[in-house]
């Protein structure tokens, strides 16, 4: 499945992109890796945030519950060129569809008997809690926010620091 992201914007995304942009153009990777690693600092709390999400909004029977909150989650900056942002995501992947989930629509195949081939699958559905996982991390998003924007300050401050 493909993963399912969960964007935060961080005010001031504008000076993320520039800071990236100049610590690219002085060469500074170690001030890039300063960066990203206080970034993935930053969004862990969110993580531990979507896992108790799916461990209390996910239907527990048949493990559900405890596979999506085991997915891998991982941070994410991405630039967008041609609209000129630059944007952190957190992003699980699992083998399930965490957006169909996070709608509240949950199915699961019915296999009729061993040997029967895909096309004879019928599928069950239930109804689940839209927004399990959207919605607490949303709410959480602040967490992150200050935390990113201190360590973007305290870079660009070593890099005006290591250009004078």
């Amino acid at each position: 499945m493909a993963p399912v992201a969960i964007p935060l914007s961080v005010k001031g995304a504008q000076d993320l992109r520039e800071l990236t942009q100049a610590l690219k153009d002085a060469g500074a990777k170690d001030l890039q890796k300063e960066l990203y690693r206080g970034i993935n600092r930053a969004m862990k709390p969110l993580k531990e945030v979507a896992r108790k999400a799916a461990r209390e909004g996910l239907p527990k029977r048949g493990g559900l519950a405890d596979t999506i909150a085991r997915s891998k989650i991982t941070t994410r900056r991405v630039v967008n060129k041609r609209r000129n942002m630059y944007s952190v995501r957190l992003v699980a992947t699992s083998g399930h569809d965490i957006r169909a989930l996070d709608r509240g629509k949950l199915r699961w195949p019915v296999f009729p008997e061993e040997g029967s081939d895909r096309s004879e699958w019928t599928w069950k559905k239930r109804d689940i809690k839209p927004g399990w996982w959207s919605e607490p991390l949303k709410r959480a998003s602040g967490i992150p926010r200050e935390e990113i924007l201190q360590v973007m300050a305290d870079v660009k401050r070593k890099l005006e620091a290591a250009a004078r």
